[in-house]
Formats: C-alpha cells, structure tokens, sequence
C-alpha cells in the first residue's frame, strides 16, 4: 500500500513540475516586450538625469555625481556645471538658471546633456538681442542654447513673462503651396512663467482663418525661429546638419499640403520634442496624437516613397533608439521597426 501511494505522489509531482516547464515555454513575444518595457521604465527611473528642472540650495545636494566643474557664464544668471556619474566613465553637462532669493541661493538645472568623455569647452556668442551657449567636446559642438536679452536693462529674460507676450510672425513668409500667413502668442503661464497656453492663428485670405490652441508640455518661450522643409529634395541632408527650430513646416504625412510641427517639450538630453498639426483637405489643422504623443521627435530621415518616418535618439546616458514608424492605406500609423543600442 505504501509503495502504491509513493507512486502516486511522484507522479503528481511530475505532473506538476511538467506543466511549469509548459507554462514557462508558452510565454508570448508580445510578453517578453512588456517585460523589456518595463524593465527599461525602470532603468529610466534611475536616470541621472531625473535632476532635469530640479531646483537645489547647494553642488552637495546631487547624489551619485561628483562635481568636476561648477561655473558661471558670461549670460546673466546663467551657470553651468560638470559631473562625473559615481563609478563609471559617463558624465552630465547641465545648465543652471540661478534664482534670486532674499533667504538662500538658489539654482535650477534647465537641461542636461549626458557625455562620454570630459574634454569640454563652453563658448559664448553676443548679439544685439541674445546670447548663445555652446557646448563642444573634444572641439566638436555638441549642442547650443539661446538665451533672449531683455530690451529694458540687457539681461537675460529667457524665463521672464515680457519678453514672451510678443506675438510670433511669419515675417519669412514660411507656406509656399497654401496663402497661409501664423501668428503665435502666448495667452497663459505656469508659475515658473513657462507659456502654458498658446494660441496658434492660421490666417487663410481664400478661406476662413483658423485659431488652434495649443498647451505645450514645458517651453521656454513661445518659438521663435521657423524653416520650411516642404518640398525640399535636400531635407534629410539638411535635417541631419542642423540644429532644429522650434516650429517646422514640411508634408509629414505624404498627401502633397503642409503641415506644421511645434516644441512640446524642450530641456531633455535626447532632443527636443515635438507636436505635430496635419492639413486636411479642407485646409484645417488638426492635431496627430499619434506622431504626438507616441513619437514625440522629429524624423532624421523622411521616405516619400515608401511613406516611413526614421527616428533615431538617445536613450538615458548610454543607448540610443532607433525606430521607424509607415503610414499605411488606412491612413494610420504603424511602427515596423525597433532597435536600441547601447553607445
């Protein structure tokens, strides 16, 4: 009786460590993604450059990074810094914003750029109206920012209130194919004096004019510099070379009319990010919440042909994405391509 009953328990347990080996090679693709996704949410969350917009009294205040320089720039309030990640060859270039307060000084880091090497040089351009910050390493420039000079007393007023409430035109006639004139202003703001609400007016003279509302996710200042790349045969030439503005026009759905792309995000290492408005056949924007909200950067190569956007950015401190996204017949967008590489 006994042996019998052994017999059985060992079948039951090889029952049991049967159908866990089974469950364990039924686990889907579309599991293991998830799986990866999450996993790369969490490596995002241990970001250094979670510091992004993060205001702090003194240098000792960031953890997991040693401090190689701390120094103040030639544009009014303006500092920037040099870090080495704790442990690693990988370092952070961040600009500062000092704040003036009447108890303790303070500094708001306003964007980051992750590096892998130290060897930097920080020049500094003056113009009639603002001041450029650019950052090279080993010679070579890696990004620029530009910083508006107040008219009233010549200081950097890239945060303030005034110098945002000017109306943005299309003084370079910027629309070629439709008698499409903008205006931008900004109607609202944060409490850092961030524009919060914008109001973009499409002026049509053969039609009615069109007023699109816009709230930007975090801009400093309404955009200002514009290009067109609609209809032009060097766009990914030119797109690869330089530095992008804030409010681009160019056919991004392939249908022949312009459409127009504007900064919703600005400050991150990987790029600027961008919202996307599609002229439809009745000459009206509306919003592509797909390109907006899934995509958010701007393509590095555009194929007319085949109807694919490339996208290519960098990821955390040290990978970097590179995904394709196709507009199908249907009219919708569909990503056919996924690689991240670490750098």
């Amino acid at each position: 009786m006994k042996s019998v009953t052994y017999i059985y328990i060992l079948s039951v347990l090889l029952t049991f460590l049967s159908c866990g080996k089974s469950s364990q090679k039924t686990i889907t693709d579309s599991e293991k993604s998830s799986v990866a996704t999450n996993e790369r949410k969490e490596q995002a969350l241990g970001q250094n450059d979670i510091y992004l917009n993060r205001e702090f009294n003194e240098m000792t205040e960031l953890v997991d990074v040693k401090t190689l320089k701390f120094k103040e720039t030639a544009i009014d309030s303006i500092w920037y810094g040099l870090y080495n990640i704790t442990n690693s060859e990988n370092y952070i270039f961040a600009v500062h914003k000092f704040l003036e307060n009447p108890d303790v000084a303070k500094y708001r880091i306003v964007d980051t750029v992750n590096l892998k090497s130290k060897n930097i040089d920080v020049k500094i351009e003056k113009f009639s109206d603002h001041k450029i910050l650019n950052l090279l390493l080993d010679k070579k420039l890696v990004k620029k920012w530009t910083f508006r000079l107040n008219s009233k007393n010549g200081q950097n007023s890239v945060n303030g209130k005034e110098d945002q409430l000017r109306t943005i035109t299309d003084d370079k006639q910027l629309f070629k194919t439709a008698n499409f004139t903008y205006f931008i202003k900004t109607v609202s703001f944060t409490e850092e004096k961030k524009p919060k609400a914008l109001q973009i007016k499409i002026i049509d003279k053969s039609a009615q004019n069109q007023l699109v509302n816009f709230n930007p996710e975090y801009i400093y200042s309404a955009p200002e510099e514009a290009v067109s790349f609609f209809n032009d045969s060097g766009i990914n030439q030119k797109i690869n070379k330089q530095n992008l503005p804030e409010f681009i026009i160019v056919d991004i759905n392939f249908d022949g009319l312009e459409d127009f792309v504007i900064a919703n995000y600005v400050g991150g290492n990987a790029g600027t990010l961008y919202a996307y408005f599609i002229q439809d056949k009745n000459r009206k924007f509306k919003i592509d919440h797909y390109l907006t909200d899934q995509v958010r950067f701007f393509p590095r190569n555009i194929d007319f042909k085949n109807k694919t956007l490339t996208f290519l950015h960098l990821s955390g401190c040290c990978s970097q994405v590179n995904f394709k996204v196709q507009l199908q017949n249907s009219n919708k967008w569909k990503q056919i391509f996924y690689e991240e590489k670490p750098l």
